[in-house]
This record gives structure tokens, C-alpha cells and sequence, in this order.
């Protein structure tokens, strides 16, 4: 009975003489070789039920085993596999050859997560991801590859599946920056009219006087160009205003580069300037004039930044209507730029090295963020503003376009007295 593999048999002899001694260490033997073997029967369970393909190749490349799993698959029986080339399975050869040769094979032990395509039975292609080790016996002399074998089709219809919701989150992240960007140009159209306005008034008074000295025949060509000279100067300015505001307004992907930072800003107060006059708010700029090159779009970044100093014009017009004493509270907005570093201590026990930064911060004396809504300020559609007087969106769009430039933007501090908000960006190395 043990011979034929049941260890639960045991020797029935209870005399006391040397048949008896026999049959006790006998028995005994047994009992330990019972609880260290595992049974042929246990084994083949356990590969018969394996959710994963295994299956046993020869020398000769001939299938010796193959699990249900196999079948199960490639739909066939476990009869139609067994003593068939591997090739029945894999029609690329010349490439599957290459990984079962095993001279190679005896020396790496075996080789991991190969991508394959495996032909069913109907013909259907099917793309596993196939490793493999050599067998050997106790003298090793290999004895064939053991095979398993992953179905990828569900992996790569998920990784499609997320790759696809991946696009279309990029695609909608770009229609809201748009968005974001139309609105902030509706808002600032009046804005914008006074601004190209002002160099039309002047032209038209230039204009008037020419004419009027003409008539009287009394202007020389010298005094001609000097007047005419403010009318060029005046047009490039309005060329600037619209060039730049065609430039800002259209939609395009980002395009990562080194743009100057000092400059951005000034590119966001020309949209916003007048506005800032006409309300009475005090411009203050502390450029670093040595600031490195930044990393990263300018459209995109002017975007935000005409956000943040937007923002802090709404929160001194807030502060001014509440103390109903415009004159005492004369708006104030400072923009600094200047170089930083992370903090050394942060760093080391973030297992990373200090590394420097362009810093900009933008100061107004409003009337502050409340405490309890601090945290929430980035997050998409939260707004502190009165209802029609903002989408919620500026913020949490300014936020997706710095953590896209590998940088950051916080509230570096707020009190009833102003906000200062913090904008660090990588710099180009």
C-alpha cells in the first residue's frame, strides 16, 4: 500500500520479538515520511486548478504538460497539447526559440514577464505575458522549461480604458483653462477699452492739431514729424495691448520652455493696469532684475498670475466697500519676484536635496481670507465671491497649471489686513 503511495497505511504486528521492533520503527518511518511528502495527487490538484497557464516544454520543444487553465484558454483538450510542438501554441518560432534555448537558459535560470501572443485553437490572438524557468534533475541536466502565462487582455483593455479617461481629463483640464481664459478676458474688456482708449484720444488730438496747422500753411516738415512722432509711439502701444491679448486668448497646449518671469508679470499688469488706476490701487514691483530663466509656458503662467492679482483687486474693492472709507484704505498690491530655496531640514527628511526656485509673491492689503475657508480655496468651484461675481474656477485652474510646471502656490499668510499669496517655480538648470 505505501509502495503504491498511500502513507496513511500503517503495519498491524503488536508481538514482541524482532518482527514486532520491525514493524514499530516501520511505521514510525512512515509517519515522518507521511508529514514531509507531498503526495502526487496534492500536486497535480494544485496545478490542475492554477487560474494561470502552466505548462511543461520538453528539449525538443514538445508540450509534456498543460494545465486546465491552458484549455480553458486556447480551447483545447488536455489530449489535443500533450506531445505537440509549442509552436501549435506560439506561431512566432524564430522568437520563441530564442527564449527556450536552453544553453542560454542554464545560464540566466530563466527569463520573466516576455509579452507573446498565443494562438487559440479558433485562431484568435491572444496577448499573454510569459515567463518560464529551467528544470533540472538532482545531477542538473535539464529535463524542459516550466511555462507560465498571464491573460493580458483585461490589463490592456484597463490600461486602454485609462488611458482613454486620461485624455479626455486632459482634454476637459484644457476647455476650462480656456474657459477660465475667456472669462478673465470678459472681465477685463472694460478694462482693455480704456486702456487702447487712451492712446486713440491721443492720436485724434495730434491728428486735429496737424490739420488745423496745415490750413494755416504755417508747419514745416520738422515740426511735422515731431507732433506725428506720438502717434507712432501711441500705436504700438495699442498693437502690443492687442497682439498680446490675441496671443493670451487663444487655446494651446502647453509648451514648456525658459520664459523670464519679471516679464510675465509685466505682460499681466498690461491686461489689468487701467482697472488697477481706475480703482485707485497703488502698484508696487520688486523684480529680482538677476531672476534666472523659468521653466515653464508663458501663456499659461500669465494666466495664473492675472488670476492672483485679479483676485486681490476684488479683495481691496471688498475691504473698501465694507469700511465705506475709501480714502483711509487706498488699495495697495506689491509683486515680488526673487530667487528661494527649499529649506534644508524639509529636504533631508524628505530624502531630497535643496534645490533652488524662482519665488513670486503677490501682497494686497484687502480684506482677507477667512480661517476656515483657507484650505479649501484650490478646490474647483469654491469661491468667496457673492453669487455672479465669480465661477470658482480661477484658483483651482491656477493650481493644476503650477503643479503641471513642478511647482507650487499656497497662501504664504491672511489676515484681515491682506493676503500675500506664494507662487514657486522650478528654474531652468
Amino acid at each position: 500500500q505505501i509502495t503504491a503511495g498511500d502513507l496513511s497505511a500503517r503495519a498491524e504486528i503488536s508481538t514482541n520479538d524482532e518482527i514486532g521492533a520491525l514493524a514499530v520503527s516501520f511505521n514510525e518511518m512512515t509517519e515522518k515520511l507521511e508529514k514531509t511528502t507531498v503526495s502526487r495527487d496534492y500536486v497535480t490538484n494544485i496545478i490542475t486548478n492554477m487560474n494561470d497557464i502552466m505548462i511543461v516544454v520538453s528539449q525538443d520543444g514538445a508540450i509534456q504538460m498543460a494545465n486546465r487553465a491552458c484549455g480553458d484558454l486556447l480551447g483545447y483538450t488536455e489530449d489535443e497539447l500533450l506531445g505537440k510542438p509549442i509552436s501549435l501554441i506560439f506561431e512566432e518560432r524564430k522568437g520563441f526559440a530564442r527564449e527556450l534555448k536552453f544553453d542560454s537558459l542554464i545560464n540566466r535560470g530563466a527569463f520573466r514577464n516576455v509579452e507573446k501572443i498565443a494562438h487559440s485553437k479558433t485562431g484568435e490572438k491572444i496577448p499573454i505575458l510569459l515567463s518560464g524557468a529551467v528544470m533540472a534533475d538532482d545531477e542538473n541536466r535539464v529535463q524542459g522549461v516550466i511555462c507560465v502565462a498571464l491573460d493580458m487582455r483585461e490589463r490592456l483593455e484597463s490600461e486602454a480604458a485609462l488611458k482613454k479617461s486620461y485624455e479626455e481629463l486632459q482634454l476637459t483640464q484644457s476647455q476650462l483653462i480656456q474657459s477660465a481664459k475667456l472669462a478673465s478676458i470678459g472681465e477685463l474688456a472694460s478694462g482693455v477699452a480704456h486702456e487702447l482708449n487712451q492712446p486713440l484720444m491721443v492720436i485724434r488730438g495730434i491728428f486735429q492739431l496737424v490739420r488745423r496747422s496745415i490750413g494755416k500753411n504755417n508747419l514745416g516738415i520738422s515740426e511735422l514729424l515731431e507732433q506725428l512722432e506720438p502717434i507712432e509711439r501711441n500705436t504700438k502701444r495699442m498693437m502690443n495691448i492687442i497682439n498680446h491679448l490675441r496671443t493670451f486668448s487663444r487655446q494651446s497646449g502647453m509648451e514648456f520652455g525658459p520664459v523670464d518671469g519679471n516679464k510675465i508679470i509685466e505682460d499681466s499688469l498690461l491686461m489689468i493696469r487701467e482697472q488697477l488706476r481706475i480703482h485707485d490701487i497703488q502698484v508696487k514691483k520688486d523684480p529680482d532684475v538677476d531672476l534666472p530663466k523659468i521653466k515653464g509656458d508663458a501663456n499659461q503662467l500669465e494666466q495664473v498670475f492675472l488670476n492672483l492679482i485679479t483676485n486681490a483687486r476684488d479683495a481691496i474693492l471688498q475691504r473698501s466697500e465694507v469700511s465705506g472709507k475709501k480714502s483711509e484704505n487706498r488699495g495697495r498690491l506689491e509683486i515680488i519676484t526673487r530667487m528661494g530655496e527649499t529649506d534644508n531640514h524639509q529636504s533631508s527628511i524628505n530624502g531630497q536635496q535643496s534645490q533652488n526656485f524662482a519665488e513670486i509673491l503677490i501682497r494686497d492689503n484687502g480684506s482677507g481670507i477667512p480661517a476656515d475657508k483657507v484650505g479649501k480655496i484650490f478646490d474647483p468651484f469654491f469661491t468667496t465671491k457673492e453669487v455672479g461675481k465669480g465661477t470658482g474656477l480661477g484658483l483651482s485652474i491656477s493650481y493644476g497649471i503650477i503643479k503641471d510646471h513642478q511647482g507650487e502656490i499656497s497662501v504664504a499668510e491672511t489676515s484681515p489686513r491682506g493676503t500675500t499669496f506664494r507662487v514657486r517655480l522650478p528654474i531652468v538648470d
